[in-house]
């Protein structure tokens, strides 16, 4: 874009200095010649004006496309710093309920064990007194 506008402004002098060039006095017959010679170098210097204006647009386009480029771009970014921060309240909560789960299984195995002693202790108990029963009732069988 750079180049074609310094070639359009290059042609744009050109046609100016040629505009210039042929304002002098000349016969009739030539007057007539750079007459048609105006006339084209006229329609030239509009088409250039012309495509100066197009350009202009162009990069007036270019630059509101490029703008909402940019707020396309920040809203996912900010999109994806939300999605993110979701997740990782997801990941604690996750961690949050299986601890807690940890604990009431920790929980309830300890309790478990507690009673599960507290049979043991209680049949041995039984055991012991069954065992001293027939002792006592082997050593009066043997009096």
């Amino acid at each position: 874009q750079a180049a074609w506008l310094r070639d359009s402004a290059k042609l744009s002098q050109e046609i100016h200095e040629a505009k210039r060039d042929f304002s002098i006095e000349m016969d009739g017959e030539t007057r007539g010649v750079a007459r048609r010679l105006a006339d084209g170098l006229e329609a030239q210097q509009k088409l250039a004006d012309e495509l100066e204006r197009k350009l202009a647009l162009a990069k007036t386009e270019l630059g509101s496309v490029l703008e909402r480029l940019d707020s396309t771009a920040r809203a996912q970014q900010q999109e994806l710093r939300d999605a993110e921060g979701r997740l990782m309240r997801q990941v604690n909560d996750v961690q949050t309920i299986q601890g807690g789960r940890t604990q009431q299984a920790v929980f309830d195995m300890k309790a478990e064990l507690a009673k599960q002693e507290q049979v043991s202790a209680a049949r041995l108990s039984a055991l012991q007194k069954g065992q001293d029963e027939l002792e006592g009732r082997a050593m009066m069988a043997l009096n």
